[in-house]
C-alpha cells in the first residue's frame, strides 16, 4: 500500500511533480496531436470530394448538351460531338473514383454502363434523373467539409449546379419544341422560367450566408436575350438555331462560374491540408522539446532546492518549537508597560535570496507582526475605552451645563410658545445624556451616581421616563415598596430608560406603552420582575430568537453593535448585575420582561423614623420631569407625585388607581 502522499519525502514529492504532469502534457499533446493528424485526413477527404465534385459537375455540363441536343435532330452532327465529349468526361469521372477512394452512389459508380442503354432508347427523363444523381453527389460535398467556410462555399457550388440545371432545362425544351397547343406550351415554359427564377434566389441565399468564407465573386451571366426569345416561344416563331445559341450562353456563363468556384475551392482544400500537416510536425516538435526540459531542468534544480528545504526546515522547528511559544509567555505574563517586541531575536536571514529564503524571512516576519498585534491590540483597546470614557465625560459636563441652562430659561420664559420649543430642547439634551452613558456603559467605566442606600424601584421608573421624549404614552403600575440597592440603581433607572425609549420608539403614537413591576416569588430569590408591553409592529421569530441571543450574552463593541445601541447598552447592564432581560412577542407587539434578583433589592425601614426618611430622600435620584428640569430636594416628592400621577391617570385610563399620597411619594423617593 503506497503512504500518503503527505507522507512523501520532498525527493518523492519533486519527482511526482515534475514526471505526473509531464505525463498528462504528454497525453494532453498526443491528443492534439491526433486531432490534428485527424483533421488533416479529413482535410484530404474533402479535397478528393472536391475533385470529385468538379468532375461531376464537367460530366453534368456535357451530360445537359447531349440532352438537349438530343432532343431535336436540327443538328445531327453537334449531338454527336456532344456524346464524343460525354465519353471523354465518364473516363475522367472513373479515373477521379479510382484515384481518391471517395465512396458514391452504386448507380453513379455504375454511371459509364448505364449510358449507353440510355442513349439507344433516348429518353430525356432518363439524362433528367442521371444529372439530378450528380448534382446531388455535388451538394454532399458540403457535409464532409469540416472548416464552416468551405462547408458553406461547397454548398454555393451545390446552389450553382442547381440553377444551370433549370437553364439547361429550359434550353432543350425550348430546343425540341414539342407539338403542344398554345395554352399548354406557354404553361410549360412559364414553369420553366420560374423554376430558373426560384434556384437563383435560392443560389444568392447561399451566397449570403457564405460571404465570410472569402469566396470569389459568382458572375450571373446575361440572360436577357434567352429571356426574349422565350417569351415567343408559345408562338413558334423562334429559330431554333438562335435559340440555342442564346440559352446556351447562359448555360456557359454558368458552368464558368461553376468552375472557377470549383478551382477556388480545390485550391483552398488543399491549401488547408497542407496547413494542417505543417502544424502537426510543429506540435510534435514542440511537444519533444518541452519534455526534455521539463524533465531535464528539474533534475538540475532539484538537488539545490532540496538543501534550501533542508534548512528552512530547521529554522522553521526552532521558531514553532522554541521561540514564539516562549515570546508568547513572556507576552501574556508582561506588564503593561513592557516592550516586550524591543526584545525579540529575528533569526539570521537563511543563505541565498531565492524564494525558499524569502519564504523563511516570511515567515518570521508573520512571528513578529502576530506578537506586536497583540500587544498593539491590548493597548489600543485600554487607549480606546479611556477616549470613550473621557470624551463622555466631557459631554456629560456639557450636557449638564445646558440642563441647568435650559432651567434657568424656562423659569424666566412666559411666551407658551418659546416654553414648549424649550421643553424640545431640554428633552433633546436629556437624551444627548443618556448617550454618553451609553459610550461609558460599552466602554466598561463604572457609573458615576452611586447611593449609600436602597432607591425606591417607583423613583427608578419615574426617572426613566424623564429620559425619554414620549413620556406621555407610558401607563405605570409600579408596587411602591420595591427598593433597589443603591450602588446598582443608576444602572437599572438607565436600562428601563434604554428599554421604554425603544417601546415608545418603534409603536405607533396613538397607543399607550404599559410598565409593571411586581414582587417575584414567594422565595427570596426570585427578586423583582419589570413588564414593559407595547403595541407596535412586532417582531419575526428569527429576529426575536436574535435579540434574546443579544441579551443573554453581551456583543463586541463594533459598528454592527451601534445598529442597536439601546440593546447592546441593556445587555452589558444587564451582564454587569445579573439581571435577565428576555422579548417576547404578543398579539399586537412585544413585552420585554426583567428579572431583578433578589441580591439588588435592598430592605428599607419603616417611613416613621425621621433619621432613616432624610437620608432616604437625601439619596433619591433626582428624575427629571415633563419640562425637563431637575428639582431641588424641596420639591422632589411634589415632582414626584404630578408626574406619578400624569402617568398613572393623566396618560392612562381615567377609572386608574389614584397615586399614592405625596407624604408616601416623598418618602419612597
Amino acid at each position: 500500500m503506497l503512504p500518503r502522499v503527505r507522507d512523501w519525502r520532498v525527493r518523492t514529492r519533486l519527482t511526482a511533480v515534475v514526471v505526473i504532469p509531464a505525463l498528462a502534457f504528454l497525453a494532453v499533446a498526443g491528443l492534439q496531436v491526433a486531432q490534428a493528424a485527424r483533421a488533416a485526413a479529413a482535410g484530404e477527404v474533402f479535397a478528393d470530394q472536391v475533385a470529385v465534385a468538379r468532375t461531376a459537375a464537367e460530366l453534368v455540363h456535357h451530360l445537359q448538351a447531349e440532352r438537349d441536343l438530343g432532343a431535336s435532330p436540327v443538328n445531327p452532327s453537334d449531338h454527336d460531338a456532344a456524346v464524343a465529349a460525354t465519353d471523354a468526361a465518364v473516363d475522367d469521372w472513373r479515373a477521379t473514383l479510382a484515384g481518391s477512394g471517395t465512396a458514391v452512389a452504386p448507380s453513379l459508380a455504375r454511371l459509364p454502363n448505364r449510358l449507353p442503354a440510355l442513349r439507344a432508347a433516348y429518353r430525356a427523363s432518363g439524362y433528367d434523373t442521371l444529372v439530378d444523381e450528380l448534382i446531388t453527389e455535388i451538394d454532399l460535398t458540403a457535409i464532409g467539409a469540416a472548416d464552416q467556410r468551405l462547408s458553406q462555399a461547397a454548398a454555393v457550388a451545390g446552389a450553382l449546379a442547381r440553377v444551370k440545371e433549370t437553364a439547361s432545362r429550359l434550353r432543350g425544351f425550348g430546343y425540341s419544341v414539342p407539338p403542344l397547343d398554345g395554352t399548354s406550351l406557354l404553361a410549360r415554359v412559364t414553369l420553366l422560367r420560374q423554376a430558373r427564377t426560384d434556384a437563383i434566389a435560392r443560389l444568392e441565399a447561399t451566397i449570403s450566408r457564405a460571404t465570410a468564407s472569402g469566396l470569389p465573386p459568382v458572375a450571373a451571366p446575361d440572360t436577357a436575350d434567352a429571356d426574349a426569345l422565350a417569351a415567343r416561344l408559345p408562338a413558334g416563331t423562334v429559330d431554333p438555331t438562335s435559340w440555342w445559341t442564346a440559352a446556351s450562353g447562359e448555360v456557359d456563363g454558368w458552368h464558368a462560374a461553376e468552375r472557377t468556384l470549383g478551382d477556388w475551392l480545390a485550391d483552398r482544400a488543399e491549401h488547408q491540408v497542407d496547413a494542417v500537416w505543417r502544424s502537426v510536425l510543429v506540435t510534435a516538435v514542440v511537444v519533444l522539446l518541452v519534455l526534455l526540459l521539463a524533465v531535464g531542468v528539474p533534475v538540475v534544480v532539484g538537488r539545490g532546492m532540496l538543501a534550501s528545504l533542508r534548512d528552512l526546515r530547521r529554522r522553521a522547528l526552532a521558531v514553532a518549537e522554541q521561540e514564539l511559544p516562549q515570546t508568547l509567555t513572556r507576552l501574556r505574563t508582561a506588564g503593561p508597560h513592557d516592550s516586550i517586541t524591543q526584545e525579540l531575536r529575528i533569526l539570521p536571514r537563511p543563505t541565498g535570496a531565492d524564494e525558499i529564503g524569502e519564504v523563511a524571512t516570511a515567515f518570521e516576519a508573520v512571528r513578529l507582526s502576530a506578537v506586536e498585534l497583540a500587544v498593539h491590540q491590548a493597548r489600543s483597546r485600554r487607549t480606546l475605552n479611556a477616549i470613550f470614557i473621557n470624551l463622555a465625560r466631557r459631554s456629560q459636563i456639557l450636557v449638564e451645563r445646558q440642563l441647568r441652562l435650559l432651567d434657568e430659561m424656562e423659569r424666566d420664559e412666559r411666551d407658551p410658545d418659546h416654553l414648549a420649543a424649550l421643553f424640545r430642547l431640554d428633552h433633546l439634551a436629556a437624551r444627548l445624556r443618556r448617550n454618553d452613558e451609553n459610550l461609558l456603559v460599552l466602554a466598561g467605566a463604572e457609573p458615576r451616581r452611586r447611593w449609600r442606600e436602597g432607591v425606591p424601584l417607583a423613583a427608578l421608573v419615574l426617572a426613566a421616563l424623564s429620559e425619554i421624549e414620549q413620556y406621555e404614552r407610558v401607563r405605570a403600575d409600579v408596587d411602591d415598596s420595591l427598593h433597589v440597592v443603591g450602588h446598582a440603581a443608576a444602572d437599572i433607572g438607565h436600562l428601563l430608560a434604554e428599554l421604554l425609549d425603544n417601546a415608545t420608539a418603534f409603536s405607533a403614537p396613538h397607543t399607550a406603552v404599559l410598565v409593571s413591576v411586581r414582587a417575584g416569588a414567594a422565595d427570596a430569590a426570585a427578586g423583582a420582575v419589570v413588564e414593559i408591553i407595547d403595541e407596535g409592529i412586532g417582531i419575526g421569530a428569527e429576529t426575536l430568537a436574535e435579540l434574546n441571543g443579544l441579551l443573554a450574552r453581551p456583543a463586541e463593541v463594533d459598528v454592527a453593535a451601534s445598529e442597536r445601541m439601546g440593546l447592546v447598552v441593556v445587555s452589558h447592564l444587564a451582564a454587569r448585575h445579573g439581571v435577565r432581560v428576555r422579548l417576547a412577542a404578543t398579539d399586537s407587539g412585544v413585552r420585554a420582561v426583567v428579572r431583578l434578583p433578589a441580591a439588588l433589592l435592598a430592605e428599607i425601614e419603616p417611613p416613621g423614623d425621621s433619621a432613616t426618611s432624610n437620608t432616604m430622600e437625601s439619596s433619591i435620584p433626582k428624575p427629571r420631569t415633563s419640562r425637563g428640569r431637575e428639582p431641588d430636594p424641596e420639591t422632589t416628592a411634589a415632582t414626584l407625585t404630578r408626574l406619578y400621577e400624569g402617568v398613572r391617570r393623566g396618560q392612562a385610563r381615567d377609572d386608574a388607581a389614584a397615586p399614592p399620597a405625596p407624604n408616601a411619594i416623598e418618602g419612597e423617593s
